[in-house]
This record gives structure tokens, sequence and C-alpha cells, in this order.
């Protein structure tokens, strides 16, 4: 269930002429659903027994300890990421 966690996004935010930062920002479950009808990617990244417990449907359990670019090769680039951790603050 997502309608009490937390789910974030990235932006890009300029850090020098020549290159860019992301920065997640928080987004609210109307947007979520907005940016997953469009095509976006659900990614859960807490551990492999919490995602197996319960999680999103359509998620992708990609644990947040084990994130490098061998495990986000699932991924794909040309579609935005949503990341989503019950574990907000």
């Amino acid at each position: 269930m997502m309608t009490s966690s937390a789910l974030s996004r990235t932006r890009r935010a300029p850090l020098r002429r020549d290159k860019e930062a992301f920065v997640p920002e928080r987004i609210e479950i109307d947007e979520v659903q907005a940016l997953l009808a469009d095509g976006a990617q659900l990614v859960e990244v807490l551990p492999p027994a919490e995602y197996a417990e319960e999680h999103p449907a359509g998620a992708i359990s990609l644990p947040l300890k084990h994130l490098d670019a061998t495990s986000t090769r699932v991924l794909d680039k040309r579609r935005a990421v949503i990341v989503y951790c019950w574990d907000y603050l």
C-alpha cells in the first residue's frame, strides 16, 4: 500500500556549467499514479525480506545496500524512476 509512505523522484539541479546533480524530492500518491500511468518504474529499496513481505504492485526490488551500476541494469534508462521506501521520516 502506498498511501502513507514516502515516494520520491529526482529532478535535475545544476552544479556547474558542465555537470548536473539529481536531487530527490518527495511526491504524493496522485503524482505517483500519473507517473506510473506514463510508464515510470517503481523501485522498492528496502531489504529483500521486507519486499517479500509486502510491496506495491509492479515494484522492482533493488535493495539500497546493493544499489550499483550492475544492479540497476534492470531499469530502462529512458523511463522515469520512482523510488519507494516505507522508512521515510
